[in-house]
């Protein structure tokens, strides 16, 4: 599996999957605005690559 981390929001990529796991377990991974522009990136991601059928989201600390 690859992994792409960033402060907000690791995704990472596995067979035909997309995980993304929200990294503010301090905030409850509640959303604010570079979460959601953070959250779109990688959908677009998502959207743009033919070899993913699907993608899960999740939140860190076991909080979502």
């Amino acid at each position: 599996m690859n992994t792409d981390e960033s402060p907000i929001l690791e995704t990472r990529v596995g067979e035909h999957l997309l995980v993304l796991t929200i990294n503010r377990f301090h905030r409850r991974n509640s959303f604010d605005y570079a979460t959601a522009l953070a959250l779109e990136r990688a959908l677009d991601r998502f959207d743009d690559d033919s070899t993913l059928h699907a993608a899960i989201l999740t939140g860190a600390g076991g909080v979502f």
